[in-house]
C-alpha cells in the first residue's frame, strides 16, 4: 500500500482477525519513502479449520459427518447443527483449565416461551466433542448454557426456510476466575448451508465467514465493499434470467453458499464513516429473498429507513450490533420492543462484548404494568429532596435493598440521580457567586442576574438529558424497558 502523507507522527495498525500490531512512525521528507517491514501475525482459521491435521482434522470431519444426519424432528423447512468441540488448548498456561465430564453438558436449544427442544448433555460424546442436527420450523429460538452455581447464558439462533444454521461452540475459558472449560456462546463460529448439504469444511469460505464475524466484534469501520458490489452485480444478472422469485431463489442459493457472510458485512458497513446506502440496501434486498425473514436483515432496514413500519421484536436478534439499532429506533416506536416480550426482558441482562448478543437468562416475567404516562422530571424533583446529606450512590443502594427495585430501575434511577445532582451542585454554585461581596456596586446586579442564569441553564440541561430518547440511548436500553422501569419506580416512591 502506497498513501501520501504530509509530515507528522502516524500509527498503522495491521490485524488478520485473532492477531493485532500497532506501531507508530514519523513521516519526514527527510526520508522519503517511510518503509515500514510487516510483522508476523498469525493467521486467522474459522473454528471449522484443522491446524494440527492428527487431531482437529478428526474433529473437523466427525462434524461436517454429523451435520448432514437426520436431524431430531421439531419442525420442518429449516435445520439446526450444534456442535460443541474440545479444541488442543492454546495460551501460556494451557494446563491450567480442565474439561469438563461432557462437552456439551449444561448446552439446550429451546423455544422462547420455554420448551425444551433438545439437550445437547444427552449426547454421545467423542473425542471431547458432541452435536446433533435439529429439524426445526423457520424461526427463532433460544441457545442456553447452563453452568453449576453461575448464571445461565443465552442467545438466539435463527433458522431460515430452506437453510441449515451452523453452531460451533469451542470449549474455552469465559472468565479469568473460572477453569473449567465450557461451550463459548460469545466465541462462537455460526455458518449457513443450504439444507441437506451438511458443514461444508472450505477453508477460504468459513476463514473469510469468521474473519468478518471477528472485525464485527471489535466494531471495526471495515467492510469488504467491492465483494458486496460483486455479489450485488451477480445478483442481477441471476435476476434478470430468472422467470419467477422462487426461481430467482434457488440462483441466489446455488451462487450464495452462506449468507453469513452477507449479514455480517452489512452490519459491517453500517460502522463505517460513509456507508454506501444504495449498497446496504441492494445486499438487504438479496438476503431476504435468499433467506425470507432474518431479525439481524430487519435491523439493517430499520438502520437504512427510521420510519420503517417493522414487525415488533417478540425474541432478541443474534447480532449485538442489531440491539444496537433496535434500542436506537425504539426511541421513535416504541412498539418495536414490546413489554411483554422475552427481547425487553434481558435489557439490562446483556453478557460480553463479542459479535453475538449474549444475555443472562432473565428473571420470569411478573405480569407487565398498566402503561401510563410517565414524567422523568417528577421523578428527578423527588429525588433531588432525598439526596440531602447522601452521595448517589448511598441513596442508589439504599433504595434498591429497601424497594426491590430491577435492574432497569436501578440503573435508571442511578441515571436520574446523577442528572438531579449535576443540577444541584450548579444551584450550589449559583447561590455562592450570589453572596460575593467583592463586586462592589455591581453585587446587587450579579446577585439577581447570574445565579438565575446558572439555574436556568442547569434546569435546561436536566432536562434534555431527562428526555426519554436520550435516556434510552444512554443506557442502551428499548424505549419500553424505560418506560416500565420508571412506572415501576413511580409506584414504589408512591409518586400515582
Amino acid at each position: 500500500m502506497n498513501v501520501v502523507l504530509t509530515p507528522g507522527l502516524y500509527k498503522v495498525r495491521y490485524s488478520t482477525g485473532t492477531d493485532t500490531f500497532e506501531q507508530i512512525f514519523e513521516a519526514s521528507p527527510a526520508e522519503n519513502p517511510t518503509h515500514l517491514a510487516l510483522p508476523q501475525l498469525t493467521t486467522p482459521r474459522a473454528a471449522t479449520v484443522a491446524t494440527a491435521p492428527d487431531v482437529l482434522g478428526n474433529i473437523e470431519a466427525m462434524a461436517v459427518t454429523l451435520s448432514k444426519q437426520p436431524g431430531l424432528p421439531h419442525g420442518t423447512g429449516s435445520g439446526c447443527f450444534i456442535f460443541a468441540m474440545d479444541l488442543p488448548a492454546t495460551g501460556p498456561n494451557p494446563a491450567l483449565s480442565t474439561a469438563p465430564s461432557h462437552p456439551a453438558a449444561g448446552l439446550k436449544l429451546l423455544t422462547f416461551d420455554g420448551t425444551i427442544i433438545a439437550d445437547f448433555g444427552s449426547v454421545a460424546p467423542q473425542n471431547g466433542c458432541a452435536g446433533m442436527t435439529i429439524d426445526l420450523d423457520p424461526g427463532s429460538y433460544l441457545l442456553r448454557l447452563e453452568q453449576p452455581g453461575q448464571d445461565a447464558l443465552e442467545q438466539t439462533i435463527v433458522t431460515c426456510s430452506g437453510w441449515q444454521t451452523q453452531v460451533l461452540l469451542p470449549l474455552q475459558l469465559t472468565s479469568t476466575r473460572s477453569t473449567m472449560r465450557v461451550p463459548n456462546l460469545e466465541n462462537a463460529t455460526i455458518l449457513m448451508s443450504v439444507l441437506g448439504s451438511g458443514l461444508n469444511p472450505d477453508p477460504t469460505r468459513n476463514d473469510s465467514v469468521d474473519m468478518a464475524r471477528r472485525w464485527l466484534a471489535r466494531r471495526e469501520p471495515v467492510a469488504p465493499v467491492a465483494e458486496l458490489r460483486q455479489a450485488v452485480n451477480d445478483a442481477n444478472v441471476l435476476r434478470q434470467g430468472a422467470p419467477g422469485q422462487e426461481a430467482l431463489r434457488s440462483m441466489l442459493r446455488e451462487k450464495f453458499t452462506n449468507p453469513m457472510l452477507g449479514i455480517y458485512a452489512t452490519h459491517l458497513l453500517t460502522l463505517t464513516p460513509n456507508p454506501d446506502e444504495s449498497l446496504l440496501y441492494e445486499v438487504s434486498t438479496n438476503l431476504k429473498i435468499l433467506l425470507g425473514h432474518h431479525p439481524d436483515v430487519t435491523a439493517i432496514d430499520l438502520w437504512l429507513d427510521p420510519n420503517m413500519e417493522a414487525p415488533p421484536f417478540l425474541s432478541p436478534p443474534m447480532l449485538r450490533n442489531s440491539w444496537a439499532i433496535l434500542v436506537n429506533r425504539t426511541r421513535r416506536y416504541e412498539a418495536l420492543v414490546p413489554r411483554d416480550s422475552y427481547t425487553v426482558r434481558i435489557a439490562d441482562r446483556l453478557w460480553g462484548s463479542g459479535a453475538w448478543l449474549v444475555w443472562c437468562t432473565p428473571p420470569p416475567q411478573t405480569g407487565t404494568q398498566t402503561q401510563q404516562p410517565v414524567d422523568l422530571k417528577v421523578l428527578s424533583d423527588y429525588i433531588r429532596k432525598q439526596l440531602a446529606g447522601k452521595t448517589t450512590s448511598q441513596f442508589v443502594n439504599e433504595e434498591l435493598s429497601t424497594k426491590n427495585l430491577t435492574g432497569v430501575e436501578a440503573s435508571v434511577l442511578a441515571y436520574i440521580a446523577e442528572v438531579t445532582r449535576g443540577r444541584i451542585a450548579t444551584k450550589v454554585l449559583a447561590d455562592q457567586v450570589g453572596k460575593i461581596a467583592w463586586l462592589g456596586p455591581l453585587n446587587g446586579v450579579y446577585r439577581r442576574l447570574i445565579p438565575s442564569a446558572l439555574e436556568q441553564r442547569s434546569v435546561k440541561a436536566a432536562n434534555h438529558f431527562l428526555m426519554s430518547d436520550n435516556v434510552v440511548q444512554q443506557l442502551g436500553i428499548p424505549q419500553s424497558a424505560l418506560s416500565e422501569a420508571a412506572e415501576g419506580l413511580f409506584q414504589k416512591f408512591g409518586l400515582r
